[in-house]
């Protein structure tokens, strides 16, 4: 864990107030390298930025990769259950949902948890898109190599 200073919470619950997560990652990945805390952390903290960004912002491998691979397993299992499809705007609700979990939880806590917590917050927020948790993105590979596997079978 990464304590923060008072005026390193203050600071954060400003941009949480603000609603601009991508920034409080980028703030939270700085403190976390300014530290010396767990190096996993930053990877962590600027990708989730990148991909909270909004559809105009900048677009990223992890961004496209996260948004376009859990809006297709989201509306794959919606169609199976006769439920209209899900686009950007949901995806970004999700996504912003699952920002004020982890930004919330570092301001009550003062600190950046470890990166196990960090994921495990993430990985419960598939259930945002109405996924269950083996749906997380870092399932993505194994979900891509069935698809293929199964499609290149003879």
């Amino acid at each position: 864990m990464t304590e923060l200073t008072s005026t390193q919470l203050q600071t954060l619950q400003g941009i949480l107030d603000s609603e601009n997560y991508p920034e409080a990652y980028e703030f939270l990945a700085d403190i976390n390298d300014s530290k010396g805390g767990d190096s996993r952390t930053p990877n962590w903290l600027r990708a989730a930025a990148h991909i909270n960004r909004p559809r105009n912002g900048e677009w990223s491998f992890y961004k496209c990769l996260v948004r376009g691979t859990r809006v297709w397993a989201a509306n794959d299992k919606r169609e199976e259950e006769g439920l209209p499809k899900i686009g950007d705007a949901e995806f970004q609700d999700a996504s912003d949902r699952l920002a004020i979990d982890v930004i919330t939880t570092i301001v009550d806590g003062g600190a950046i948890p470890s990166i196990d917590d960090t994921i495990s917050t993430d990985a419960a927020a598939v259930g945002y898109l109405g996924l269950d948790m083996e749906n997380w993105v870092g399932t993505a590979a194994g979900d891509w190599y069935q698809t293929v596997r199964l499609q290149i079978r003879p």
